[in-house]
């Protein structure tokens, strides 16, 4: 659901492509060897989705929803499509 996968070998990104289905939220977490991925979601008015992502330290990765792409970067940060 949650769609976090490394888009490279090494997972030295991150791209998450969450996959709702009939929920209209949706929040978890993934291991990564530097520290946990954390994401919550949740659908928006029109399709849309807000999100708030936290990606540890050295991380940076990118968020998807729709065909439509947002760069992440370390840290929480609250990302809306």
């Amino acid at each position: 659901m949650l769609g976090a996968r490394p888009p490279e070998p090494g997972f030295k990104t991150v791209r998450i492509a969450p996959h709702l289905g009939s929920l209209l939220q949706g929040a978890g977490r993934v291991p990564h060897p530097r520290g946990e991925i954390v994401a919550r979601l949740a659908r928006a008015d029109a399709g849309g989705l807000r999100s708030e992502v936290t990606l540890p330290e050295g991380l940076n990765g990118v968020l998807e929803w729709r065909g439509k792409e947002t760069a992440l970067r370390p840290g929480r940060q609250e990302v809306s499509f």
